[in-house]
């Protein structure tokens, strides 16, 4: 789990998760818009968080994996 940290802020994880949550049907563009990210930060914090398992993506919709609070 350390090692994601070092990619992104625990901060910049919490917003992304949380937002994520609130609304499943929001385009990437949209999500870095409502978040201040720019497109490639959030494009990229994306993909390092599915890789890590946090995420998963399935026809156009990206759906959250039960993470432990513990983890940030």
């Amino acid at each position: 789990m350390r090692s994601i940290l070092n990619f992104m802020k625990q901060k910049e994880i919490a917003k992304i998760l949380t937002e994520i949550s609130r609304n499943t049907n929001l385009s990437q563009r949209k999500l870095a818009e409502d978040l201040g990210f720019s497109l490639g930060k959030l494009n990229y914090s994306l993909k390092t968080l599915q890789k890590k398992g946090f995420l998963r993506f399935k026809k156009n919709k990206i759906y959250k994996n039960n993470v432990s609070s513990k983890t940030f």
